[in-house]
């Protein structure tokens, strides 16, 4: 065996592994790993007498027979990936004279290729992405656009609805009334809490009243200097006096225009809605 030992490190560099040489010799895989790393010791030892090296530590020579197992290692894997490639050139050949383009999926080429699928997938992967690149993507697996734009824009959601349309759809309401039905009463009490927070109140109260005057309100109130028209309080003092934002009025009919809108104190808002005069 000891004459055997260079052999078993050129079996090994030549891609056959430790299993394969263990059966050809009788013997286990870890017997065999065994023997070629003491021939490396050997000859890294002789290379060293030779050389004159001489090291102090053993650690400096286990890293030694480390590095060098390394590289064997690396020609071991590319010998293997030489053969492998050479077993499979017939295949590949034929797949090239067949014309990679007719396969219409992976399945169908996994299925002509048979055992030999996993090692061209492997070595030749460029083969698989041809096929990919040549498929036609549907956008989903039953519909070819979605249900309610009619079109192939936006990503797949659910239920052939898209992404942008599934707000609309109605799986999405049904989703949302099973929800508000399994978890209204924790709902209700979570929104009263919101509602009753003092910025919230202040920020839809002025959400709302922008909306009832097409966001022209806020601009009137500017535009007359932030105070009352009629009687001069400023802004600032008549929330301090009444608690409340000036009043906006409508001079002349229900028209949200800039031009009909004056501001005005509470005070004078209630004396012009009372005695019903207009503002010239």
């Amino acid at each position: 065996m000891c004459d055997s030992e260079k052999s078993l490190v050129k079996l090994y560099c030549n891609g056959e592994t430790y299993q394969i040489i263990g059966e050809k010799l009788g013997v286990t895989r870890e017997r065999i790993r065994q023997k070629i790393s003491a021939e490396i010791k050997k000859q890294i030892i002789c290379e060293w007498n030779k050389s004159g090296f001489v090291y102090e530590y053993e650690w400096v020579l286990i890293e030694a027979i480390k590095d060098r197992l390394k590289k064997i290692k690396k020609v071991h894997f590319q010998s293997n990936l030489n053969k492998k490639k050479e077993s499979i050139s017939d295949v590949v050949k034929n797949l090239e004279n067949r014309g990679i383009e007719t396969f219409g999926s992976i399945t169908e080429l996994n299925d002509y290729l048979g055992k030999n699928a996993r090692l061209v997938k492997k070595i030749y992967p460029e083969i698989y992405t041809r096929i990919l690149n040549n498929k036609k993507k549907k956008w989903s697996i039953e519909n070819e656009f979605c249900k309610i734009c009619e079109s192939t824009k936006y990503k797949h959601r659910s239920k052939g609805v898209c992404i942008k349309c599934y707000g609309k759809s109605e799986e999405h309401k049904k989703q949302i009334r099973r929800y508000h039905q399994k978890n209204g009463e924790t709902i209700k009490k979570k929104n009263l809490v919101y509602s009753r927070r003092p910025d919230v109140r202040k920020r839809l109260l002025q959400k709302q009243l922008e909306k009832n005057f097409e966001n022209n309100r806020e601009k009137a109130i500017r535009r007359d200097g932030e105070k009352c028209i009629i009687c001069g309080i400023t802004r600032e003092k008549h929330r301090e006096i009444f608690g409340k934002d000036l009043f906006v009025h409508r001079r002349y009919s229900d028209s949200n225009d800039l031009e009909n809108l004056v501001t005005l104190c509470m005070t004078c808002h209630i004396a012009m809605n009372q005695d019903n005069f207009q503002i010239l």
